[in-house]
């Protein structure tokens, strides 16, 4: 048996659900957005952008350049 099969084979034991469908994610801007992945946590470093939803994203700290 391949690894391929076997992980299948585990995957099958475990599932709860199967997806049936996909989104494709983007955050469309454009060069003058700035800001964007730049949200500060108060100890100073980066929060994960949409706190590890995909396709979110913080708007706090967006602005636009002139």
């Amino acid at each position: 048996m391949t690894a391929a099969e076997a992980i299948n084979k585990q995957f099958g034991k475990e599932c709860w659900i199967i997806p049936e469908s996909w989104t494709v994610w983007g955050t469309p801007h454009t060069p003058a957005l700035q800001g964007l992945g730049e949200t500060l946590l108060p100890d100073g470093t980066k929060a994960k952008d949409g706190a590890g939803f995909p396709g979110s994203f913080w708007t706090n700290a967006l602005w636009l350049k002139k």
